[in-house]
């Protein structure tokens, strides 16, 4: 009598299907990103060239009593972000004769390979777009910005880019001035700067929106390189939240655990 096996081609699709959903659960993004308006990173399953609409709130004072609405309307202010899907793919190929040479079985090695190599992928895009220039409806990449694509988003975010500690430090319309102002003592990430950050998120037209934990609670989430989340740890404020405001257990405590800060109502995470 003779069993069946599964054919090696269909093998790989249900191979491909498990590191797709294995890195989206895995990646350091992963509990920002979801489908609902409070996710930071919002999921688009729409395969089609789409363009994401962001209304911003109504500033008016509109009118009270018996005063006519009519003629006294307010317009809605709205933007847009255009994006075009795309596919972003790896494979590992093994004949049958390489794979016998080996004690391990190199078809299962590559499984965790792609899924790393699809996580770093993820990543590294999402801090390239959290770091993207816009300048005349345009986007670019901040590498791959001219001198006048940054001196035009300067100009046009006042409100919302911190050059440094201070918000003096910005000279209007002039990035590469601006930059010039920041040094490697002053302007080191502290536990003032997290609170400046979140004043000017409150304060930008149109806001940057927080994220509304237990229903009605709202906080921000701030993505920090190694550098500063180092800088931040060594700043005696936040040393002093960690040991009198948080969980003294030895797995709860970020002094102990090296895990995410929480300051003012934001939550600090590292991304390496």
């Amino acid at each position: 009598m003779a069993n069946t096996t599964i054919s090696s081609n269909n093998e790989a699709t249900k191979f491909e299907s498990d590191v797709f959903r294995e890195y989206v659960r895995g990646g350091r993004f992963e509990k920002y990103i979801g489908q609902t308006e409070n996710a930071i990173i919002q999921v688009n399953n729409d395969l089609k060239k789409t363009s994401i609409p962001l209304m911003a709130k109504l500033s008016g004072s509109g009118v009270s009593g018996s005063s006519t609405l009519a003629g006294n309307e307010e317009p809605l202010s709205n933007y847009a972000f255009e994006l075009t899907p795309t596919y972003h793919r790896n494979g590992v190929l093994v004949n049958n004769e390489e794979g016998e040479k080996s004690e391990f079985d190199l078809k299962k090695e590559a499984k965790p390979a792609l899924m790393n190599w699809a996580m770093e992928l993820k990543r590294d895009q999402i801090i390239q777009a959290l770091g993207a220039v816009e300048a005349g409806g345009t986007y670019y990449d901040y590498g791959d910005a001219s001198g006048a694509n940054l001196d035009t988003w300067n100009t046009n975010n006042q409100d919302r880019i911190l050059y440094g500690s201070a918000k003096s430090n910005l000279t209007a319309g002039d990035h590469t001035t601006s930059l010039a102002t920041i040094d490697t003592s002053n302007d080191k990430m502290d536990a003032d700067m997290v609170t400046l950050m979140k004043r000017m998120a409150e304060n930008a037209n149109p806001l940057i929106r927080p994220v509304m934990l237990n229903n009605d609670e709202p906080f921000y989430v701030m993505f920090i390189g190694s550098y500063g989340f180092r800088d931040l740890k060594e700043d005696s404020t936040i040393q002093q939240a960690n040991r009198e405001a948080r969980p003294r257990d030895v797995m709860d405590n970020p002094i102990f655990t090296g895990g995410d800060l929480f300051y003012d109502g934001v939550i600090i995470k590292k991304v390496p």
